[in-house]
Protein backbone atom coordinates (compact mmCIF):
# COMPACT_ATOMS: atom_id res chain seq x y z
CA UNK A 1 0.00 0.00 0.00
CA UNK A 2 1.02 3.56 -0.48
CA UNK A 3 2.77 4.93 2.25
CA UNK A 4 0.67 8.27 2.07
CA UNK A 5 -2.45 6.12 3.01
CA UNK A 6 -0.46 5.62 6.70
CA UNK A 7 0.30 9.45 6.97
CA UNK A 8 -3.22 10.43 6.32
CA UNK A 9 -4.53 8.05 8.69
CA UNK A 10 -1.70 9.06 11.24
CA UNK A 11 -2.70 12.97 10.88
CA UNK A 12 -6.43 12.33 10.50
CA UNK A 13 -6.17 10.69 14.18
CA UNK A 14 -3.92 13.20 15.80
CA UNK A 15 -6.72 15.85 14.48
CA UNK A 16 -9.55 14.16 15.72
CA UNK A 17 -7.24 13.47 19.15
CA UNK A 18 -6.78 16.88 19.39
CA UNK A 19 -10.40 18.01 19.02
CA UNK A 20 -11.90 15.66 21.07
CA UNK A 21 -10.38 15.93 24.15
CA UNK A 22 -8.40 19.13 24.58
CA UNK A 23 -10.81 21.58 22.39
CA UNK A 24 -13.68 18.95 23.58
CA UNK A 25 -11.98 19.39 27.31
CA UNK A 26 -13.93 22.94 27.40
CA UNK A 27 -16.32 22.87 29.59
CA UNK A 28 -19.44 24.65 29.18
CA UNK A 29 -22.04 25.74 31.85
CA UNK A 30 -25.75 26.17 31.01
CA UNK A 31 -27.11 29.47 32.09
CA UNK A 32 -29.55 27.85 34.67
CA UNK A 33 -26.45 26.39 36.45
CA UNK A 34 -24.00 27.55 38.83
CA UNK A 35 -20.06 26.77 38.41
CA UNK A 36 -17.29 27.40 40.66
CA UNK A 37 -14.04 28.54 40.00
CA UNK A 38 -11.53 26.25 41.77
CA UNK A 39 -7.49 26.28 42.30
CA UNK A 40 -5.56 23.22 43.18
CA UNK A 41 -9.13 21.66 43.91
CA UNK A 42 -10.26 23.96 46.17
CA UNK A 43 -13.02 26.88 46.01
CA UNK A 44 -11.73 30.48 46.25
CA UNK A 45 -13.66 32.24 48.81
CA UNK A 46 -15.31 35.27 48.73
CA UNK A 47 -15.10 37.53 51.59
CA UNK A 48 -18.75 38.19 53.46
CA UNK A 49 -20.38 36.20 51.35
CA UNK A 50 -22.73 33.01 51.54
CA UNK A 51 -24.33 30.63 49.03
CA UNK A 52 -27.33 32.11 50.27
CA UNK A 53 -26.83 35.40 49.21
CA UNK A 54 -28.38 35.92 45.71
Amino acid sequence: MDPDIFVGVFVGFVIWFLVRYLAGGIYTVDQSQRAVKTSFGRAERISGAATLSD
